[in-house]
């Protein structure tokens, strides 16, 4: 039985995020992605809300993952299933200061 996994990032991290992907695509591991699962003309917060229904969730932080009011809507619905999320944290994030 294949797991259904959930990728969410900040766009701004694209480029680390397609590596990531290729990683889990080479072992035949499709990770739901907005890039290709998105599909024209659906409401953004619907997909954004089928995070809770996939197995694991994968959340790529950065600084702009902070600082993006989607992301952080997107990070709020695994709140309450934080056995399902794995954090990837990018080097130099600032998560650790009192500014960051």
């Amino acid at each position: 039985m294949n797991k259904q996994i959930f990728l969410s990032y900040c766009w701004k991290d694209s480029e680390d995020v397609n590596s990531i992907d290729n990683q889990f695509s080479r072992f035949g591991i499709h990770l739901t992605r907005d890039l290709r699962d998105l599909k024209y003309n659906t409401n953004i917060h619907q997909f954004m809300d089928q995070i809770r229904t996939h197995d694991k969730i994968i959340i790529y932080v950065s600084d702009s993952y902070l600082k993006s009011v989607n992301c952080m809507y997107e990070a709020a619905q695994t709140f309450d299933i934080k056995d399902r999320v794995v954090f990837i944290l990018k080097k130099d994030t600032d998560i650790f200061s009192v500014e960051g």
